[in-house]
């Protein structure tokens, strides 16, 4: 394996949190006043609070930005699983197996593992943004962080 290749893998994930860091552009007083409230963003509902309690600071603002569309990634995903769980279980109906309720068997439980793993990536966002919230950095998140939603 090539390490001097810029498709390689292990290159891609190091470079991961490799994104737009603008904290230079705010101001440091808002930093460090909001840095507490912009952790928020990053806890599923719990970004309508700094979306509505901290409506001036410039700094919370980019983290409700952030945190908001991962509050959309996440609810999207967790009703596309629910589509695909249901058609897996009409698939895949209950079974007896000597006498008692067995299951639905392997490979609709493969399935479903592979259907939850993707939870995984969406906390390791999670984590991401509320370590640089914390640490008054306002760094895009990777993946989703280049979307805008609040000005």
């Amino acid at each position: 394996m090539n390490n001097e290749n810029p498709n390689n893998f292990k290159d891609k994930v190091k470079n991961l949190n490799n994104t737009a860091d603008t904290t230079s552009e705010f101001d440091p007083k808002d930093v460090s006043d909001n840095k507490g409230i912009s952790v928020l963003s990053y806890l599923g509902p719990l970004v309508f609070i700094p979306m509505f309690a901290k409506k001036d600071s410039k700094y919370a603002r980019f983290h409700v930005n952030q945190g908001l569309i991962l509050f959309i990634v996440y609810v999207g995903y967790t009703v596309l699983q629910n589509i695909l769980l249901s058609i897996l279980r009409s698939i895949f109906p209950w079974k007896w197996d000597y006498g008692y309720l067995g299951g639905r068997g392997f490979i609709f439980d493969a399935l479903s593992t592979i259907l939850s793993l993707v939870w995984i990536p969406i906390a390791i966002i999670a984590i991401i943004g509320i370590v640089n919230a914390a640490s008054g950095k306002a760094k895009e998140l990777p993946l989703i962080g280049k979307f805008k939603l609040l000005k």
